[in-house]
């Protein structure tokens, strides 16, 4: 499976939100947490549903990963 993503095209691609999701869950998954964190917006919302926990800090969800 192939999961590299261009960062240069992944926000105006159509499908953008499935491109940068992809990103980040490959980020996690090797480790990258910062570089994970950093492709989030500045003013963004994370929602983990199952644990019912909601980020608005960057720094505070590089915590939680």
């Amino acid at each position: 499976m192939n999961t590299s993503i261009n960062q240069d095209t992944a926000l105006t691609a159509p499908g953008a939100p499935q491109c940068i999701l992809q990103s980040v869950l490959t980020r996690l998954g090797n480790g990258e947490i910062p570089e994970a964190v950093d492709q989030f917006d500045d003013a963004f919302t994370f929602t983990d549903q199952s644990l019912g926990l909601e980020f608005t800090d960057k720094g505070r969800l590089r915590e939680f990963f």
